[in-house]
């Protein structure tokens, strides 16, 4: 494990990962196998997406002075770097099977004392959201691209729910709550007795989400709608969106 955290070779092959699930997927018949694949290949691209959100955070704080994240390997978006296990990935991936909630996953700890402005630390928190926009972004215009060769249409519905899960993490991300990286920037000018105690309930935030999850579904597609409006600019479509999250839902069942 150890020889895997000091390796530059994990993100590579998490995107090369993703290349060979996309060929696969239009290569094999449909059926369980298919669903099986299409789900793996959906958490592979959302993995990808935690290692470019933490990325950004590492190097705007490495832009604007904190040198540390160098030397703890955080600019080698290698995600074994980030957190531990459970909190960064098992938890997280568990939630987003059941409920197809994109909650916050690894996180690199950064040093805000070597930062000099209020101003660039509110950045180091706002550019891991931007992050996963631009990486949603991307996979629209690699869903344009695969438009103009044949393919089957299980593609288009495993990179049209890809990047409505990054459009909306960029969203979900920057709620003004504890434990999110909107209430991250905006805890910066907070009194820091306050933020120390508003920080302590981020554990209890995310319970209550995951419990609003399942009783106050109407909530999240409320914050789902931009997200949706994110994809159809990119000419994709409800219906690849929809059949996308039955594959994702089917396969890990």
């Amino acid at each position: 494990m150890q020889n895997l955290k000091n390796s530059k070779l994990v993100f590579p092959a998490l995107v090369t990962l993703a290349f060979i699930l996309l060929v696969v997927l239009d290569k094999i018949e449909s059926g369980l196998f298919e669903r099986i694949v299409f789900t793996i290949f959906v958490l592979d691209v959302w993995v990808i997406g935690l290692c470019l959100h933490e990325f950004a955070h590492a190097y705007s704080a490495y832009k604007f002075g904190d040198n540390d994240v160098a030397q703890k390997g955080y600019l080698t978006l290698n995600p074994l770097l980030y957190g531990n296990a459970a909190t960064s990935f098992i938890y997280p991936i568990i939630i987003l099977l059941i409920g197809g909630l994109p909650l916050p996953g690894g996180a690199v700890y950064l040093d805000h004392s070597k930062i000099k402005t209020k101003f660039e630390i509110a950045l180091t928190y706002i550019c891991g959201p931007l992050a996963n926009l631009f990486f949603g972004i991307g996979l629209g215009l690699i869903y344009l691209v695969m438009g103009r060769v044949e393919h089957d249409a299980i593609i288009d519905d495993a990179l049209t729910l890809s990047a409505f899960l990054q459009f909306y993490t960029f969203i979900f991300n920057l709620l003004p709550l504890p434990g999110f990286d909107g209430f991250g920037a905006l805890s910066i000018y907070f009194n820091p007795e306050f933020r120390a105690k508003m920080l302590k309930l981020s554990a209890i935030m995310m319970v209550g989400l995951l419990f609003a999850v399942f009783y106050f579904p109407g909530v999240f597609f409320i914050l789902q709608r931009p997200a949706v409006d994110g994809i159809q600019m990119m000419g994709m479509n409800i219906d690849a969106l929809m059949n996308g999250f039955d594959n994702f839902i089917s396969g890990a069942n």
